[in-house]
């Protein structure tokens, strides 16, 4: 999901390393994509099919990584109510013994959840953030690629998408004119900022955050982890539009 350096840290201890065949760096535009991955390569690849880690953020020696279940439905319901995805972000220095906990059942998913998920205050739940797009993009695909927390029901996202863009002319320009319409239907759209994919590579080339009062834009990188974040903390004066 972010294009880093996947060499396995030390920290991983050598009973949780994969070592059947080399480490490969594979970039996914969205967890989704991870997960079908994961899916249709665990059993060739021989690793666990439900357990597994995921490096979403350049600087996750940092920030963490994310541990993500995809068994962790109620055992007792049976069928797909089981196959419940989860996930939680959590410090890389323990997720090693944690899988191996996980694994051995020393541990089960809830309980490690509860003593080892690193929890962020959520900015972003005060107001919506309003996404446009060229007519070639998804808008289904571009909200799941932003939204923070992916496995929330789509009527709880933050994220939304506000409408296609013609290809010609001023892209911010006809981006800022529909926000302005959208704003006045839905107030609890931003209405200072946003966000515009005027490209289909935006997971390559990143989107153009927009800041409306300023006349300015700036190009940031599509990183699920960052850009939702960063986004709200200078909507709430936390940080600076300088500072992107």
């Amino acid at each position: 999901m972010a294009e880093v350096d996947l060499k396995l840290p030390e920290l991983i201890p050598e009973m949780a390393r994969y070592q059947t065949s080399p480490m490969t760096e594979t970039v996914f535009g969205s967890m989704k994509e991870v997960i079908q991955h994961h899916l249709a390569t665990c059993d060739e690849e021989k690793v666990d099919p439900h357990y597994f880690l995921v490096v979403a953020d350049a600087e996750w020696e940092e920030k963490g990584i994310i541990a993500v279940n995809l068994n962790s439905g109620d055992p007792e319901e049976g069928g797909d109510a089981k196959l419940k995805p989860d996930l939680f972000w959590m410090k890389i220095e323990e997720s090693g013994l944690l899988l191996v906990n996980l694994q051995i059942a020393n541990t089960d998913w809830y309980e490690a959840k509860e003593n080892y998920e690193v929890v962020e205050e959520e900015p972003w739940t005060d107001f919506y953030i309003g996404f446009y797009a060229v007519q070639a993009i998804d808008s289904d695909e571009i909200i799941q690629k932003v939204q923070p927390g992916p496995f929330q029901p789509p009527e709880d996202y933050c994220c939304r998408f506000e409408g296609h863009l013609e290809r010609r002319g001023d892209l911010v320009e006809q981006a800022t004119s529909l926000h302005r319409q959208r704003c006045l239907v839905n107030p609890y759209l931003q209405k200072d900022m946003m966000f515009v994919a005027e490209s289909e590579d935006y997971a390559e080339k990143g989107l153009l955050m927009c800041h409306i009062p300023k006349g300015e834009t700036k190009r940031v990188a599509c990183v699920i982890h960052t850009l939702v974040p960063d986004f709200c903390m200078i909507a709430h004066g936390s940080k600076k539009w300088s500072d992107l």
